[in-house]
């Protein structure tokens, strides 16, 4: 019954959101051109040292960085002022695993460059997100259906820590 959900929900998020990203910006250059990026935190405790060292890359380079994370995560980051922190609880997903529309308002006139998904498995939560936030950049790891999410993917490893930061490093090449 899960799958049959699942495969609806997917179904759905491709029709609900057709792709519309911009093909002329240079892809050479799309992080050090971006002004705004949207950060989709996945569990926070598999990735702390990782998600600081991301915080701390677009914080160095003043880009205006907005994380979507869950609540339990929330408190060890809270503390970095020039971040925007959205947190969730499971109360904000639907039983499709989307965002509920009250969870959707905090984003509705915000305009990001780029948005970057850190969850390694399929999370229909961040793909619904990936497609709301209409940015001309999105990035995450290869997984199921992920060609339909992100312009830029990311091989995961077996041990998360790595994947983390061979995602960071590849968006240090940009």
């Amino acid at each position: 019954m899960n799958k049959i959900i699942h495969s609806t929900a997917e179904l759905f998020l491709s029709f609900k959101f057709k792709k519309t990203r911009k093909t002329h910006n240079l892809f050479s250059k799309f992080i050090s051109s971006s002004k705004s990026v949207l950060l989709l935190a996945g569990e926070p405790a598999l990735m702390d040292n990782a998600l600081s060292e991301i915080i701390e890359y677009f914080v160095v380079r003043k880009k205006e960085l907005t994380i979507i994370i869950p609540s339990t995560g929330y408190s060890r980051f809270s503390n970095i002022k020039s971040v925007q922190f959205i947190n969730y609880n499971p109360i904000d997903i639907n039983f499709c695993g989307f965002p509920k529309a009250d969870f959707l308002t905090n984003l509705i006139d915000k305009k990001f460059d780029i948005t970057i998904d850190l969850s390694i498995g399929n999370n229909l939560f961040n793909n619904y997100l990936i497609r709301f936030s209409h940015s001309d950049f999105s990035i995450g790891f290869e997984k199921h259906n992920s060609d339909k999410y992100y312009n830029f993917q990311v091989k995961p490893e077996i041990i998360s820590e790595n994947s983390y930061k061979n995602l960071l490093n590849s968006i240090r090449m940009f």
